[in-house]
């Protein structure tokens, strides 16, 4: 009926916050706040936002109607650069 098979597939990590999170992820989470400088949480990977809140890159507050709004701080468009430098360097 279906066929499900196994690839061996691999996919880059990388430790932020004391998580581990599939690179690919965290360099779409930089994309979108690149777009906008405020996201709430309904549109976002929290997973990785709270990796980068955690590192100081990102700022957690208070939205409305019980959102969590995710910030941009100074060190967002360094950090941006600096990890899809090393990011797109190592594929």
């Amino acid at each position: 009926m279906f066929n499900f098979s196994i690839k061996n597939v691999p996919i880059k990590f990388v430790t932020l916050g004391g998580v581990d999170l599939e690179a690919v992820d965290v360099v779409r989470v930089l994309e979108e706040f690149l777009e906008e400088d405020d996201i709430n949480n309904y549109n976002l990977n929290c997973k990785v936002a709270d990796a980068l809140v955690a590192e100081g890159i990102l700022e957690k507050c208070d939205g409305s109607r019980n959102a969590t709004l995710y910030r941009i701080t100074s060190n967002f468009y360094k950090f941006n650069k600096d990890f899809r430098t090393e990011y797109y360097e190592c594929q």
